[in-house]
């Protein structure tokens, strides 16, 4: 079971963390300077709240990846969005099942 939760937040983290790149390096070449501020500063806060609230997706499923790491991730993952958050939520909640 740690194998597929492990496997499907490293593989859902790995999607958040290209798609958010994709999107700020799209941002920043076509002068999208509003879109790259907004993007960036949704991860300086998301971020900023998991690290002083101790938030870590990471450690809940037992996946160690330091002090700092899990809560840096999961900042990253909640800056993506409500929905694409609820979306990992479902998926780990059904591997658990599984």
């Amino acid at each position: 079971m740690t194998q597929i939760a492990l496997t499907a937040m490293l593989a859902v983290t790995v999607e958040a963390l290209v798609e958010y790149a994709k999107s700020l390096l799209g941002a920043l070449t076509q002068g999208g300077w509003k879109t790259l501020i907004v993007q960036l500063l949704a991860a300086v806060v998301s971020v900023l709240l998991c690290l002083m609230s101790g938030a870590d997706l990471f450690g809940v499923l037992g996946i160690e990846l330091g002090d700092i790491g899990g809560r840096v991730l999961t900042g990253v993952l909640i800056a993506r969005g409500s929905n694409y958050l609820a979306d990992f939520v479902s998926r780990i909640t059904t591997a658990k099942k599984s």
